[in-house]
């Protein structure tokens, strides 16, 4: 005995297939990019056989857009600062493969940053803000350290005024400490080409000019809105002796108000330099 079956719209049928092909390589290709997601060549690769199958039942092109270029914000430095540098010269944190703390002035500001970091804990370790100033009177009697009831005034008042410590009244009060006081006024940026007493501005010019840069010296940043001050306490040289970067002892760089002696800059970076006549 034969079976009927009731007539077909076969058009129907067709449109309901196709769909259904359509959604279930839509399922397919999105969980193969949630797969590759951190990879962009292989999106695209899963991606294509969706956008070959639409082409050719539509005839209307790729109906997805080729992945965009991600740009990843510098947020290493922070706002106001340099964000871009030559190629291979970004500043680095931590040891550097040269001798470490080998001058006098970056053992003494070590000691000086290993007393703020176990001291100015309230808001974070080692940031000096108005709230905890009180926190840097330890540094006075650091082993090494002259002029120390200054240093801690300078750096008290540069936080009591701007809410944290500024690069400005850090680098000054690391001066006072390193027994060398320094003058200079007005924002970083300004402090480029100023005359200071006791103090010679070296402007980078090349490499020439690093043989004259000596721990104890300020460098100087012209970039962004204010610049960047703080203090070289170590100068690193390759192979050869030539000096290709320093360490630095510097505030309110990394973080608001962080009290640093962890990062290399290369001379390349700096507009110049306010080096000590002694």
């Amino acid at each position: 005995m034969s079976k009927h079956f009731p007539n077909v719209n076969i058009r129907y049928m067709k449109k309901i297939v196709f769909y259904l092909l359509l959604l279930f390589l839509l399922i397919i290709n999105a969980a193969s990019v949630s797969r590759a997601s951190t990879d962009t060549n292989a999106v695209d690769r899963v991606k294509q056989p969706a956008r070959d199958l639409f082409n050719f039942l539509y005839g209307i092109g790729d109906y997805i857009a080729p992945p965009e270029e991600t740009v990843i914000p510098d947020e290493t430095q922070p706002s106001g600062q340099p964000t871009s540098v030559p190629s291979g010269t970004a500043p680095t944190f931590g040891p550097p493969p040269a001798p470490v703390y080998t001058a006098d002035v970056a053992n003494l500001m070590e000691r000086v940053k290993d007393t703020v970091h176990g001291s100015c804990t309230s808001a974070g370790r080692g940031i000096i803000t108005s709230s905890n100033s009180d926190c840097v009177d330890p540094v006075a009697d650091v082993e090494g350290v002259k002029n120390g009831q200054n240093a801690v005034s300078q750096l008290k008042y540069s936080a009591d005024s701007f809410e944290y410590v500024q690069c400005v009244g850090c680098a000054v009060a690391m001066a006072q400490a390193n027994g060398i006081p320094y003058g200079g006024w007005g924002n970083a940026k300004q402090h480029a080409n100023q005359f200071v007493m006791g103090y010679d501005y070296v402007p980078y010019d090349g490499a020439a000019s690093t043989y004259k840069i000596k721990p104890g010296s300020l460098f100087v940043l012209t970039s962004g809105t204010y610049g960047h001050i703080g203090m070289v306490t170590e100068i690193i040289k390759d192979e050869t002796g030539r000096p290709h970067s320093f360490r630095a002892l510097e505030c309110n760089y990394q973080r608001s108000g962080y009290f640093s002696h962890e990062k290399i800059w290369s001379f390349d970076q700096i507009a110049g330099f306010q080096v000590p006549e002694s």
